[in-house]
């Protein structure tokens, strides 16, 4: 579509519309290009979920979206399509500029839910309706990674339970911390992040939807207190899956905190970094990147050694690291073979040749198993000298992760090779 396309989309999300909505597609997921297709009419965004399949269909008048479950999901198994409806049906009434529709089907032998959103008191959607459709879709997709398989029965009640109007600033909240939401510096692993837990926690688990719409009506600090109160019960639980059920309501805590008080949360995060909580927090926190020139105020004025620092460099390296530091970062970072393994990569992908000049990024490759492609041609330049000189390591995107599920090791195409292969 051209600068200056008369076609019904223009005005409305045109190419710099285009990309501003793929910019939030592409984020909490593995990068690359999520536009599968453009035309002068429409254009569709690939919505990357692990195995289940779904897409955005964005028209003048409407916006289609399908999410599948796993073909071996039965009727009795799909509470989290139930689940979905019932949330669906409550975005018309808490957002009223856009109306959204659901049905439930089997294709293929595959349950599948077809959603299809339209603009009220108006004909086209303009781009903040756009946006907020997408919003508020990636918030449901993405909050489902562990809600799978849930018996119908289980959801049953989630009409009334989310009935009160209360919800619409929680929801609000998270779309919110959603469209913000900014991974694009480096990888995480995403199953097991607060927002990846979010909808299912909320749909499944009765505490998590008391006290979210609790905290919402008191002081940040209360949220703080909440998660004080959790810290001690997991510090005293013994059985396994009741710890991991008080440690994924202590993950929601924190997302609301981040998702409703962002601010207070930063603060929050800077005055104990060292809690208890604070890791969890900051895995909440530290994503938005509307908080960026806040969180490097906080930092500028910490130690470069202080336990803030530490905790941002733990999770989020790209926040700290800058050329003029990456070699002291580097340094300190290799006096523990094969840990620090996020800041490692960081510093390789973005500081090769000012490590490369320091003699730091040999040394960096060696300790490493994956080695991410450089920034810009000379940063690949410089690693793949050190790659080379190591003996060859596996290669792959800074947005990318390697595991068990990779093709590399099911003996497929991949994007991870080794030294001397191009990407």
């Amino acid at each position: 579509m051209a600068a200056g396309d008369d076609g019904p989309l223009s005005g409305r999300a045109g190419p710099s519309g285009v990309a501003g909505l793929h910019a939030i597609a592409d984020r909490f997921c593995r990068g690359g290009n999520k536009l599968l297709r453009l035309t002068r009419d429409s254009f569709e965004l690939d919505v990357p979920l692990s195995l289940h399949k779904a897409s955005l269909l964005f028209t003048p008048g409407r916006i289609e979206a399908e999410w599948s479950e796993q073909p071996d999901v039965t009727e009795e198994e799909t509470g989290r399509l139930a689940a979905f409806e019932v949330l669906l049906a409550r975005f018309g009434d808490w957002f009223p500029g856009v109306e959204l529709r659901s049905e439930r089907l089997l294709a293929a032998g595959t349950w599948t839910l077809r959603i299809e959103a339209r603009p009220t008191g108006q004909e086209h959607f303009d781009l903040p309706r756009m946006r907020l459709v997408l919003g508020l879709l990636r918030t449901l997709f993405d909050g489902s990674y562990d809600f799978s398989y849930v018996p119908v029965k289980e959801v049953a009640h989630l009409s009334d339970a989310f009935a009160s109007p209360r919800w619409a600033a929680v929801f609000a909240s998270l779309v919110e911390y959603r469209t913000h939401y900014d991974d694009s510096a480096q990888y995480e692993t995403l199953e097991t992040l607060p927002l990846a837990l979010s909808m299912g926690m909320l749909c499944t688990d009765t505490w998590t939807r008391e006290t979210v719409l609790r905290l919402a009506d008191e002081s940040p600090g209360a949220a703080v207190l909440q998660l004080d109160a959790l810290v001690e019960e997991l510090q005293e639980e013994t059985d396994p899956a009741a710890w991991t059920l008080l440690f994924h309501r202590m993950q929601q805590t924190a997302l609301f905190l981040a998702a409703h008080h962002p601010r207070e949360a930063l603060v929050a995060l800077a005055a104990r970094p060292t809690a208890k909580w604070a890791n969890v927090l900051a895995t909440a926190v530290l994503p938005r990147a509307d908080l960026r020139e806040a969180l490097r105020a906080t930092l500028r004025q910490d130690e470069p050694d202080g336990a803030l620092t530490a905790l941002v460099l733990r999770h989020a390296p790209h926040l700290v690291a800058t050329e003029a530091n990456a070699a002291d970062l580097a340094r300190a970072a290799l006096r523990a073979p094969k840990a620090h393994r996020r800041r490692k990569q960081y510093l390789a992908h973005r500081h090769a040749v000012a490590l490369e000049a320091a003699d730091l990024l040999g040394p960096l490759v060696e300790d490493l198993e994956v080695v991410p492609y450089g920034y810009d041609a000379d940063a690949e330049a410089a690693l793949e000298r050190a790659v080379a000189a190591a003996g060859g390591r596996l290669r792959s995107d800074i947005r990318s992760k390697i595991d068990e599920t990779h093709p590399v090791f099911l003996g497929g195409p991949s994007t991870a090779v080794f030294s001397g292969a191009a990407r």
